[in-house]
């Protein structure tokens, strides 16, 4: 995932597209995201999410929520709306907040978002391992989707 990470944002920079990329837990190596953020510091923004954030590196960390997450995802999306450009959110990973905070919790916050994602022309890619979750929950997930892909 991590290789496929720093493609993506390489691609999007040839594109004049940032990438804002939401990584949840710390599941990606520090490593990794620097990669990302070193192809261009300028159009690449990281936000970690975790239980007990600590700052003090050069990745925003913020607290683990689905509050916290849709303000951001929000606001993401309304200055790409103010700067009438291209962006694209980078969810690491939708498996994640599935299992922290129930299928259907996570369903609905994800249909709240989509309308301010859409309307503000934000590309919304989600991380998602179906084998962790019953069939329902993937076919759930999948009705929502626009695309699907496999890494």
């Amino acid at each position: 995932i991590s290789q496929w990470i720093v493609r993506l944002v390489e691609e999007n920079v040839k594109h004049g597209i940032e990438t804002n990329i939401i990584v949840l837990q710390d599941i990606i190596p520090r490593k990794a995201l620097r990669s990302a953020l070193w192809v261009d510091p300028d159009m690449v923004h990281i936000f970690i999410f975790s239980q007990n954030p600590v700052g003090g590196d050069e990745f925003a960390h913020l607290r683990l929520g689905l509050t916290e997450l849709g303000a951001t995802i929000t606001e993401i999306a309304k200055s790409y709306a103010k700067k009438n450009m291209k962006g694209s959110i980078v969810l690491i990973d939708l498996s994640v907040l599935i299992h922290l905070f129930d299928p259907l919790k996570v369903y609905s916050f994800i249909l709240d978002k989509i309308g301010i994602i859409r309307s503000s022309g934000v590309t919304l890619i989600a991380v998602f391992y179906p084998e962790t979750h019953d069939d329902r929950v993937v076919a759930l997930f999948k009705t929502i989707a626009d695309k699907v892909i496999e890494i």
